[in-house]
């Protein structure tokens, strides 16, 4: 206790010694430069050298108050210092300040707050000046402000990615929250799993149902936690539908990343506060990869076979044959054709009349040449021929075409188009479409000539309209005597985002005259849709499309029919976690020949997707009345008869299962044709299917099938039809299916035929219940090719690694050496993880160097990597990663400890103190135990072996650091040691038992 006052006192005199230097030292500055003005009080003045002083953590408040003494004789004082509870002021209270006449005295203040208070806050320390009896002749104060520093870091315990093992579905993982700040700090953590692919669980596996979590951590404390993932649907059949086109089984060939988000905020917060998201990456890696499709230049191609109806009479075959070649960055390739054969004998008609295209397309131009289309308005332009691009600049864009239906150089009957394009783009908001082509149609003897303009302006960013003009001239024969038509197309559109982007609406119209295109009818079109937003959530939507048209004989010029169509629908929708719903109302007015009416009702959709489930449900219906033509007018029908019609549909999709089905009554149905022949009956029909996709446990089978039933009342049919089809996948890349479909229909068409007119056709007889059976038996082949460019060079190889504990230590496997899986290899940013065997293949390789990693997923138990940094790929060929004993690294932290110094017996705790072993940029660690004892393995090299310094006060340092050692094949361990001192400190002796003058 004496040793702490005289410690106490010495520390006090020391800091008021510091402040009255520092104090002294500036006052002919200060009173030069010292622009803080002083408070007076009667006869003396004061102020403070620091009015506003920001307070930190650990720091002592001390500040100079100045008082001058006005008056003639001298005033003594003493000080009271007003400050927060549980703060200490070093000084004496009882002291007595003496202020000469016409005199400056300072007074130092020093104050040891025990803690620091709320951040942001300020504190006035207020001053008083009292005389002996106690009565106040002065005063001041200052200000103490403390800024509150908000951080906290997510430390990880590896990095951001951790890999599951070859047969694992979970992993432990850890982290912690360290408060870096200067304050207590509460934080709101959370996380997200944004695709629900996860389970988040404890250490028992039990998952966590609620895992947000408020907690508060003192200054510079941490808070660790340790969690469990669950991965779903790893390795399980039958949970998702599988790609039949590029399913592999028997492989590990895809790499699957998992995502986690670890959320951490202030749990009341606004857009200004603090957020931290910290991304964890649970990943699959597969034991095999394939870095690109082939190992030679090649042209992919996919050949799809299709064999139909092999056991009927007449039996189809149907052979596709497509590819796509990406040649570099800008530039692609693209080709396709189909062979079609269907006789029982040899016909060269299957090449003749074959559909073929090859496309070349770059930054620049493009060319296409096969089966292609002008793209022109009004004329037909398509068939075998060439079609050219090209791009002048950014302004300037044109081609031209020719094709030939009959053939790309035949000059047989056919219909012949050329003609071309130009594009101006003369700036973001104003560009322009030409087109003009010739069509000669040598079967009917006409030639028509057409061009077209297409403006299109945007302005101030949310508007655009758009023009489109066309003429045409059209000649041809009649009767010998020569006729020429000449048509117009016109049309506009608009579009705008308006209200702050409430508001979208789109407007288009066109209209064409009877003789535009071929003559053969007179078309107005104009579709409308505008969305406005009306609330989070919520939004309306209207629709509208009209269409009529007026269809002649383009020889005679006589008027046939017309039709005319206007449907309308407004809907209100909004999304919701629970699905998105869409209310509505529609309007149709159909005038068709044989199919004329007006129905308006109401309509409902429902849809939900849950991603976790593999759930998707879809719902609509829409109900109203339809009244038909010949009950518009009152006076043809006063009865005005108005029918009930009504439209169900249904989805249900559930991992490999889907279920559909639909109902439709009244003017819906597809049979409401006959809803005018007969009226004592309402069209009906209703078509159910369900299908499954099964993956057997022998893998290389999967099993599609589907059930349809279909019924309508007005011809009492029925139908069921079944469509297995079974596929085998071969580890080569092959894929075979047989399918069979078989369909059993029931119909009756009495109901639709009086007995007049089967009188009068004896073909009708036999309108009654009929039945009928249909059973057909296909086959499909596809595979995937690269076709090798003839005269190329190989320019990629495949790199197989095999990793292995290497016992005779020449880094090959020998049958006696035990394989290591679980290795993470990576090629770049390329990974693959070892199989069972050791084995981990990626295929494909282009020839280069490339860094080399390897991370073992499990302890090995001082077994490291024996490999360089890098590897050349040049050949086919196999990688050793072999897998040598580490040498053993061990030491002892000794600490040399003034003897006169130790007053406690008991020994210092030497745990946790960080060792490390540095070797270029990988960096291996261990920690000390209570006694200071260390030890780890290494593998060969030569590494810097340092002590963490950190740890050690000014009391001690250490001799030497940053050791340098090799580590050698033949070596069994290396000691180290590290050698602490204290700081020798002087100490005097002093005897107490003899008398003072002795």
């Amino acid at each position: 206790m004496k040793n702490k006052i005289i410690f106490f006192k010495f520390y006090f005199t020391f800091i008021l010694f510091t402040i009255l230097l520092g104090s002294s030292s500036c006052f002919s500055q200060i009173n030069s430069n010292d622009t803080i003005p002083y408070l007076r009080y009667a006869s003396l003045s004061t102020k403070f050298s620091k009015p506003i002083e920001e307070l930190k953590k650990g720091q002592v408040i001390s500040n100079v108050l100045k008082v001058i003494n006005h008056d003639e004789k001298a005033i003594s004082f003493k000080i009271d210092v007003l400050f927060p509870a549980n703060w200490t002021s070093i000084g004496d209270a009882t002291r007595l300040y003496t202020a000469n006449p016409k005199d400056t005295i300072i007074v130092p203040i020093i104050i040891l707050p025990t803690k620091l208070v709320n951040g942001n806050t300020e504190v006035l320390i207020n001053v008083f000046l009292v005389d002996e009896d106690g009565r106040q002749i002065g005063n001041n104060f200052f200000t103490i402000t403390t800024k509150k520093k908000v951080s906290w870091s997510i430390d990880l315990k590896n990095n951001s990615n951790y890999y599951f093992l070859n047969s694992e579905n979970k992993k432990e993982f850890s982290f912690s929250i360290n408060n870096n700040g200067n304050y207590k700090q509460d934080i709101f953590l959370s996380y997200t799993i944004p695709r629900k692919d996860l389970i988040l669980a404890d250490s028992l596996l039990k998952p966590i149902i609620n895992s947000n979590e408020i907690f508060t951590l003192k200054p510079g404390a941490n808070k660790k936690f340790n969690h469990t993932v669950i991965a779903t649907s790893f390795n399980e059949r039958n949970k998702k539908r599988i790609s039949t086109n590029n399913y592999s089984p028997n492989k590990n060939t895809q790499r699957i990343s998992r995502t986690l988000l670890v959320n951490s905020s202030e749990p009341k917060i606004s857009k200004k506060d603090l957020q931290k998201k910290t991304k964890l990456n649970f990943i699959k890696l597969p034991n095999e990869l394939e870095a690109n499709s082939y190992g030679y230049p090649n042209l992919p191609l996919i050949l799809d076979l299709s064999a139909q109806n092999i056991l009927d009479d007449r039996s189809f075959l149907s052979l596709n044959l497509r590819g796509f070649k990406q040649l570099n960055t800008n530039t692609s390739l693209v080709y396709f054709t189909q062979l079609n054969y269907s006789n029982n004998f040899f016909t060269n008609n299957v090449f003749k009349n074959a559909p073929w295209y090859v496309g070349y397309f770059d930054d620049k131009k493009s060319i296409e040449i096969g089966q292609v289309n002008g793209d022109l308005i009004g004329v037909s332009s398509s068939g075998k021929g060439m079609k050219i691009g090209y791009q002048f600049n950014e302004q300037h864009s044109g081609g031209v075409f020719y094709t030939n239906s009959s053939g790309l150089f035949k000059s047989e009957n056919g219909i012949t188009s050329f003609g071309g394009w130009y594009q101006l783009r003369y700036n973001e908001n104003i560009s322009l479409k030409a087109r003009v082509g010739k069509s000669n149609n040598s079967f009917s003897d006409r030639k028509n000539t057409v061009i077209t303009l297409e403006p299109t302006i945007n302005f101030r960013n949310s508007h655009s309209v758009s023009l489109i003009a066309g003429f045409n001239s059209l000649k041809f024969n009649l009767n010998n005597t020569p006729v020429s038509n000449s048509g117009f197309l016109l049309g506009t559109g608009y579009s705008s985002t308006t209200f702050n982007k409430k508001l979208i609406t789109s407007f288009n119209i066109r209209y064409n005259d009877r003789y535009f295109s071929n003559g053969g009818s007179e078309r107005i079109n104009l579709t409308q849709r505008s969305t406005y937003i009306l609330s989070k959530g919520w939004l309306a939507r209207l629709t509208t499309n009209y269409q009529k048209s007026k269809i002649f004989n383009r020889n005679t010029n006589l008027f046939l029919y017309d039709q005319e169509n206007i449907f309308t629908n407004l809907s209100f929708s909004k999304k919701t976690l629970k699905g998105s719903y869409q209310p509505g109302l529609f309007f149709e007015y159909r005038n068709f020949p044989n199919n004329s009416f007006v129905l308006r009702g109401l309509n409902f959709r429902y849809s939900l997707y849950n991603f976790e489930e593999n759930l998707l449900t879809s719902f609509f219906t829409r109900a109203g009345y339809a009244k038909p033509k010949i009950y518009v007018s009152p006076k043809e029908n006063p009865n005005k008869k108005e029918y009930f019609s009504m439209e169900i549909n249904g989805l249900l999709r559930y991992q490999t299962w889907s279920l559909t089905g639909r109902y439709n009554l009244g003017t819906f149905s597809s049979v409401s044709a006959q809803q005018n022949q007969n009226s004592y009956s309402s069209p009906q029909s209703l078509r159910l299917s369900i299908q499954n996709q099964h993956l057997f446990k022998n893998n290389q089978f999967v099993l599609e099938s589907s059930l349809i039933y279909s019924y309508n009342n007005i011809f009492k049919n029925h139908s069921l039809g079944i469509f297995p089809q079974l596929y085998y996948f071969s580890d080569s890349g092959w894929r075979f299916g047989l399918s069979g479909n078989y369909m059993y229909t029931t119909s009756d068409f009495s109901s639709v035929y009086d007995s007049s007119d089967i009188a009068q056709n004896s073909n009708q007889g036999a309108v009654g219940p009929t039945t009928n059976s249909n059973l057909n038996i296909n086959f499909n082949l596809r595979k995937e090719f690269g076709i090798p460019i003839p005269f190329s060079k190989r320019i990629a190889a495949t790199a197989k690694f095999v990793s292995f504990l290497d016992i005779n230590g020449n880094s090959i496997k020998d049958k006696d050496e035990i394989s290591v899986q679980n290795i993470v290899i990576r090629v770049n940013k390329k990974e693959v993880i070892t199989n069972f065997d050791g084995e981990a293949t990626i295929k494909n390789l282009k020839l280069d160097k490339y860094k080399l990693e390897t991370i073992s997923l499990e302890d090995l138990n001082g077994w490291f990597a024996n490999v360089k940094d890098s590897i050349v790929i040049n050949e086919d060929g196999i990688n050793y990663i072999p897998f040598v004993r580490g040498i053993k690294v061990y030491g002892d932290i000794i600490v040399d400890r003034q003897k006169i110094a130790i007053t406690n017996e008991k020994k210092l705790d030497l745990s946790r103190i960080k060792i490390s072993a540095i070797k270029d940029d990988k960096i291996y660690n261990t920690l000390t135990n209570s006694l200071g004892h260390f030890e780890f393995y290494l593998p060969f090299g030569t590494y810097t072996i340092t002590m963490d310094e950190g740890i050690l006060n000014e009391r001690f340092r250490v001799t030497s650091n940053n050791l340098p050692i090799k580590l050698r094949n033949k070596q069994d361990g290396v000691y180290v040691s590290f050698y602490i001192i204290e700081k020798r400190r002087k100490v005097i002796f002093k005897d107490f038992t003899k008398k003072k003058n002795d």
